[in-house]
């Protein structure tokens, strides 16, 4: 009966640093915004463009101002209490871009971000 009750303590502790825990929609939206950040930094290169200098850098900082301000109005956060996610819609179609536990944010594949970035329609315009 001790151990039992040893052990239900140990999952209630548990629980409740999860509960207190639990990355906010704010937190979740850095996370996606550091990935973003990055994709751009790899896309810029890819194609030759200097981003840390000059009219890059200040081409890298209006993007990313940009990109902030989409991804805090288009990501529905998700608060389950021990754990919370981030959805956005792409074309259409919902996909999970961010899970959130004991105040860390995992990010969806960086591969299958760059895909969905790099499909949305504004940008093959």
């Amino acid at each position: 009966m001790k151990k039992f009750l040893v052990f239900i303590l140990f999952l209630a502790v548990i629980v409740v640093g999860l509960v207190f825990t639990c990355p906010t929609k704010q937190q979740h939206v850095d996370a996606v915004m550091n990935e973003v950040n990055g994709l751009m930094s790899d896309a810029a290169s890819d194609v030759g463009l200097d981003t840390d200098s000059g009219w890059g850098m200040v081409g890298k900082m209006a993007i990313g101002s940009l990109a902030q301000n989409y991804l805090e109005s288009q990501l529905y956060y998700n608060n389950y209490f021990v754990f919370s996610t981030c959805q956005i819609t792409f074309n259409g179609k919902t996909s999970t871009t961010s899970v959130g536990v004991f105040n860390h944010v995992f990010t969806t594949d960086k591969e299958k971000m760059k895909e969905k970035l790099f499909s949305l329609d504004f940008l093959k315009k």
